[in-house]
């Protein structure tokens, strides 16, 4: 359980079995594979922590919040990429993951 971390900054939380990450469209979501990224190092620590679902809390321009819900190993089985400057990621498209309310 805690805090994630990827070059100093907080990018989830790990509750039980779960992991919360909260998203902002404009900054946050990868176009070319409709969904948001999640970076490879982060999905090892999931597995490693037992982690078994990842909960992706989106927060749109509008001030409402919608939040999205799929197992980990939707992202295990993702095809890994790296864009210039991050680190290597796996995106599942969020029509792929369950539209949840919390």
């Amino acid at each position: 359980m805690g805090d994630v971390f990827v070059k100093d900054v907080r990018v989830g939380t790990i509750i039980g079995d779960t992991y919360v990450t909260e998203r902002t469209p404009s900054k946050h979501f990868f176009i070319k594979q409709r969904g948001y990224p999640i970076s490879t190092s982060v999905l090892t620590r999931l597995r490693v922590t037992d982690v078994k679902r990842i909960v992706i809390v989106e927060h749109r321009a509008n001030g409402t919040e919608v939040t999205y819900e799929c197992p980990l190993w939707m992202y295990d089985r993702a095809k890994p990429f790296q864009e210039k400057g991050y680190d290597e990621q796996k995106c599942v498209p969020l029509a792929n993951m369950a539209e949840v309310r919390l």
